[in-house]
């Protein structure tokens, strides 16, 4: 079984001049990575942000943005899929169960042989524990990644939109190359921003902790 990782589709956005809500001009793109990349025995982790929370609220907006036929392939994405809970996402467990097809919903997924945890947010991970923390979510249209800073201990951090929307396989992380790139603390005026993200990413940790007891049957296998 391979595991394959993609973030912040945003498929559903607004025009923040006009108000206009539309669909991303590239979705079947995004959903076309999804099909050609991940086979039905593999694990596919989505970490989070599927849609804007301000342009979605209800099941039934949704689908009166997409249609039938995006719905399905949203459906028919492939493997086993975990979908993990980003800033965007307000929908209950059961709408991305029942009516996106996922397997389960969660905060974050752990790999306890690799000590790694994959999330939405990065995590307050301290160095000394040996764990390594995968994310998405530090991004900003027209922005460089890695122009952006970090926050904490980001060498323990890796910072994936810089992929994307694409889906991709965790095995192709090159960990150290990666650690080091990503390895950027903020100062001065960045420092409000930072403190913003790293209460949101505190919230989301706590929650991880607390399913990670129940998610440790399964996980500690892969």
């Amino acid at each position: 079984m391979a595991i394959y990782l993609s973030s912040d589709w945003h498929l559903i956005k607004k025009d923040k001049e006009s108000g206009l809500v539309y669909v991303r001009p590239d979705f079947e793109e995004i959903i076309a990575s999804q099909y050609q990349t991940v086979n039905e025995d593999d694990l596919f982790i989505f970490m989070g942000d599927m849609f804007d929370d301000d342009v979605v609220k209800t099941s039934s907006e949704l689908w009166d943005i997409l249609g039938e036929d995006r719905m399905n392939m949203i459906r028919n994405l492939h493997g086993k899929k975990i979908f993990i809970r980003g800033n965007n996402d307000i929908m209950s467990d059961a709408f991305y169960i029942e009516r996106l097809g996922f397997s389960s919903v969660k905060f974050a997924f752990t790999l306890e042989k690799s000590k790694v945890i994959i999330s939405h947010t990065s995590l307050p991970i301290h160095t000394r524990t040996g764990w390594i923390n995968i994310h998405g979510h530090i991004h900003r249209d027209g922005w460089n990644v890695d122009d952006i800073p970090y926050y904490h201990n980001a060498e323990r951090c890796i910072n994936i939109c810089d992929r994307g929307c694409k889906t991709f396989s965790y095995a192709d992380i090159d960990f150290k190359t990666e650690l080091t790139r990503n390895n950027k603390t903020c100062s001065g005026m960045e420092k409000p921003f930072a403190a913003y993200i790293q209460n949101q990413a505190m919230s989301y940790f706590r929650k991880a902790l607390v399913q990670k007891s129940e998610d440790d049957k399964f996980e500690k296998s892969i």
